[in-house]
């Protein structure tokens, strides 16, 4: 159980690896982009609501105070209104009077230092002179560090989130894979009495889960089949043994019978060569006797022609 535990906590390191890393430095780098978007988002506000402020001035510079934004009225390059104190009197920067002044256009600028603080402005050409609107740069970043906190938090919050829910997703597939593993382990082992319990779902996870039960369940019949007929064998191998046996049991009588019938042959053989000698000594006794009547015969020839003389 403590081994099947260590490598369910492996495997889920594997998996939780695979998929946080990359949705980490996803987060990470869509939080970055999505920061400078909302930044240059806020600045295009912020000089959006410095042209309203323009567009609305009617003289008095400090109308839009309550906005942070302040208003400064120059008559050609010198400040002569302003809701900024101390700057009354001061003149524009070589680059505002440039483009300004000389060149007629309107112009907007992310870092403008007015009386020794950092602005964001917006110029405009009137009669005589332009207009300012400016809001402190320090605002603008506050502004832009809280709605980056925001965003950052909101991913942070995202990933967690996304990180849960891998948790219970992997969860619920690493136990029926653990479990299949353990199975073909089993199965591998010799063990064929592990039981896989079926998963209901149409995914590979359950798929597989199932299709390693069947197996198994199949494995199961077909070693059941094969001990069937290995029974069969061994009953009809002790059938032929028997058989057999029976058959050397009638082969050594016949061998015997052959044996015997052999030996009469030869005894018969030797009687047969016997009376073949006996018949030739009879012969050859006739012959014998022929030959002696023959003699008899021409004595008595003989001896008749004798007596007739």
């Amino acid at each position: 159980m403590y081994k099947g535990g260590l490598l369910f906590m492996k495997f889920k390191q594997k998996m939780l690896s695979l998929v946080i890393v990359p949705l980490i430095f996803l987060g990470v780098v869509l939080a970055i982009l999505t920061v400078n978007i909302a930044s240059n988002s806020k600045m295009d506000d912020n000089f959006e609501m410095l042209k309203i402020a323009l567009n609305g001035f009617n003289g008095d510079v400090n109308a839009f105070k309550e906005y942070e934004i302040d208003i400064t009225v120059f008559e050609g390059d010198t400040r002569v209104e302003s809701s900024i104190e101390g700057t009354v009197g001061s003149k524009a920067s070589e680059e505002v009077i440039q483009i300004v002044l000389k060149e007629g256009k309107e112009y907007q600028t992310e870092d403008v230092l007015v009386n020794g603080i950092d602005y964001t402005g917006y110029y405009r050409p009137i009669e005589g002179g332009m207009l300012f609107a400016g809001r402190p740069k320090a605002d603008i970043s506050k502004l832009q560090r809280t709605m980056s906190m925001i965003i950052c938090g909101s991913a942070v919050g995202s990933i967690l989130a996304v990180v849960i829910v891998l948790l219970f997703i992997v969860n619920k597939m690493i136990k029926p894979i653990l479990k299949s593993s353990e199975t073909v382990k089993c199965i591998a082992d010799g063990d064929l009495t592990c039981h896989v319990d079926d998963i209901n779902g149409k995914d590979e996870i359950a798929a597989m889960n199932n299709s390693v039960g069947n197996m198994v369940q199949n494995l199961n019949e077909v070693i059941h089949k094969v001990f069937v007929v290995s029974n069969d064998v061994m009953s009809l191998s002790g059938e032929i043994s028997s058989m057999t046996e029976s058959a050397m049991d009638a082969t050594s009588q016949v061998a015997v019978a052959i044996e015997n019938v052999a030996s009469d042959a030869t005894n018969q053989a030797g009687a047969i060569s016997e009376i073949v000698n006996s018949i030739d000594m009879m012969v050859e006794d006739g012959e014998d006797i022929h030959k002696a009547v023959d003699s008899i015969t021409d004595y008595t020839d003989s001896d008749i022609d004798s007596l007739f003389e």
